[in-house]
């Protein structure tokens, strides 16, 4: 008998033991054992693909291929199916007040005529000034949204000041700078306002959106702001700062702050960089900004490429009108 109860208590002890490891292999444990695999770190962020545009003020360049364009754009036809293949993102469209308004008695001639001729070099296309461009600007705009993609958005770059709106010679002057190029007084911000609210205007009747606004084109540079600083010294009281954020600052009360104005676009050489400037509660840096449309090594291959061209259709419109 003791033999016997012996064996069996052994049985059930081993019964036993097997029950409770089937239990613990169940998941019944909270314990987990620790991953031994290695966690991969997370790789570097992806790099933003550049933004490429273009300056371009021919509105017979500017039509849309498959748009009904003037009878004078039919003769750039193969320039504007090459020009519209570059799917540029920004196009810089340059407003010279001065050539616009010469007189403070007429308001900014948005439709005055435009020959065309670039540096009087063939072929030309006449059209209706800023308001040609901006219709032509349209076309591409529309095209771009029926294909689901963005394109043409206008960087509005204001340059020129009219003799009647600029300051006096003053500061650290050279003796032959123009009267476009120095500041604007006071008493003049009003009209350059009213220009501003022409540019929205017209926008509206003609179909296409202003997204980006520069004030003034290339404010380091004393060939477009004049004089850049109080006296000829590199340590002289920098100017163009306080003259760049007035204009910000009449250019936002004019109907753009909804937009993105103070996109300031700077020269490549000039002055020591000026000091920075703030424009409200927002800092401008040191007044001046940089380009909207960027290109990489890579971009700039396709785009040479394609630019010539583009210029060997100029040629070849040219012959054909000659």
């Amino acid at each position: 008998m003791r033999g016997g109860t012996r064996a069996q208590a052994l049985s059930w002890g081993a019964l036993a033991l097997l029950l409770a490891l089937a239990l613990g292999g169940c998941g019944h444990s909270s314990r987990r054992p620790a991953s031994t695999a290695a966690k991969t770190p997370p790789g570097p962020p992806q790099p933003s693909r550049p933004a490429f545009g273009i300056t371009e003020d021919n509105a017979d360049l500017l039509w849309n291929p498959a748009a009904t364009a003037p009878p004078q754009a039919a003769a750039f036809l193969p320039a504007r199916r090459e020009l519209t293949a570059l799917h540029p993102r920004y196009i810089r469209l340059l407003i010279d007040w001065a050539a616009l308004q010469p007189s403070a008695q007429n308001p900014p001639d948005l439709r005055a005529p435009v020959s065309g001729c670039a540096r009087q070099v063939g072929p030309c296309g006449n059209y209706e000034g800023v308001a040609g461009e901006l219709a032509a600007i349209a076309s591409q705009q529309r095209a771009a949204r029926a294909e689901g993609r963005q394109g043409f958005d206008v960087v509005i770059d204001i340059l020129g000041a009219p003799a009647w709106a600029a300051l006096p010679p003053h500061g650290c002057e050279l003796a032959a700078t123009p009267a476009s190029a120095r500041p604007i007084g006071g008493a003049a911000l009003a009209g350059y306002r009213a220009l501003i609210a022409g540019l929205l205007a017209l926008a509206a009747r003609e179909g296409v959106q202003l997204p980006w606004w520069s004030p003034w084109n290339e404010p380091n540079d004393p060939r477009f702001l004049a004089p850049q600083r109080a006296a000829c010294g590199p340590d002289a009281e920098p100017l163009a700062p306080a003259v760049y954020s007035q204009l910000a600052e009449a250019m936002a009360a004019a109907g753009t702050a909804r937009d993105r104005a103070g996109s300031g676009q700077s020269a490549r050489e000039g002055p020591r960089r000026p000091r920075r400037v703030r424009l409200g509660g927002a800092d401008l840096g040191d007044g001046v900004g940089r380009r909207s449309a960027f290109t990489g090594p890579r971009a700039r291959g396709r785009r040479r490429r394609r630019t010539g061209r583009l210029r060997s259709a100029g040629r070849a419109d040219r012959k054909m009108e000659q």
